[in-house]
């Protein structure tokens, strides 16, 4: 009697699409971190903001693809910490 080989089902989309948006979600997490042990403030700047506008394009893509309420959940708070990020602390206004 011959035996079939072992052979994994093969995952359907929606598996897929959730390990996807799983290593993207940790991808964005690890840079974001990253960007806190920058001992160079220019630089950690630089860095944190291109990972919030990934963060910030990925809400907006989703809230036009999927459903409005991903712009307010995700690509909102992404917007806030990028205008905290450059806001001007510690530095005179006019002079």
């Amino acid at each position: 009697m011959l035996s079939r080989p072992y052979s994994p089902r093969p995952p359907s989309h929606v598996e897929l699409a959730d390990l996807l948006q799983g290593v993207y979600n940790l991808c964005l997490a690890i840079g974001l971190i990253w960007s806190l042990f920058i001992r160079d403030a220019d630089w950690q700047r630089k860095v944190a903001s291109g990972f919030l506008l990934f963060v910030a394009t990925a809400g907006i893509f989703g809230a036009w693809r999927v459903s409005p309420d991903i712009a307010l959940v995700q690509a909102g708070p992404a917007v806030i910490a990028l205008l905290l990020l450059w806001l001007p602390v510690g530095k005179k206004w006019g002079g």
